[in-house]
């Protein structure tokens, strides 16, 4: 089964928006395949939703009232500017975004894993292999990095 996931940034994913709250995601994909609470002592808790068949994972911040704020999106199709760019390498990827007037990205490459950066778009694209795998995409911010809701 090939499951096509239509990424917007600053917007969300397919149907589902940015500052969402839980109920929607489940009446939209139905109940997630496991869910996670992860909480932190300075930033506060976290619900996760993993919806592995589809390959999204929703995240949902206690300091944003739990509204949907971040989204991760992995698989063979991963639509983005109209064009599936899963599996693509780094440098066909900074074409893709060039080619949509996003110039602002910046490589963070650890010991660990290869990433791509736009903090306009409010997104990380990670690769392995220079092949990229998945993209995490949040809600923007104004100046004062509060969330700039759809």
């Amino acid at each position: 089964m090939s499951i096509h996931t239509c990424v917007n940034p600053g917007r969300g994913v397919d149907s589902i928006p940015f500052g969402s709250d839980e109920k929607f995601v489940v009446a939209s994909l139905g109940l997630a395949d496991f869910t996670d609470l992860i909480k932190e002592k300075t930033l506060g808790s976290t619900k996760v939703l993993y919806y592995f068949d589809r390959g999204i994972t929703f995240y949902f911040d206690e300091e944003d009232g739990y509204r949907l704020g971040c989204i991760e999106v992995e698989g063979f199709s991963i639509f983005m500017f109209d064009q599936n760019v899963a599996r693509i390498s780094k440098e066909e990827l900074k074409n893709v975004l060039r080619k949509n007037g996003i110039e602002d990205w910046y490589e963070d490459n650890d010991e660990e894993q290869e990433a791509l950066t736009s903090d306009s778009l409010a997104a990380t694209f990670y690769f392995e292999f220079n092949t990229l795998i998945s993209v995490q995409i949040g809600v923007c911010t104004d100046q004062e990095e509060n969330p700039i809701w759809p």
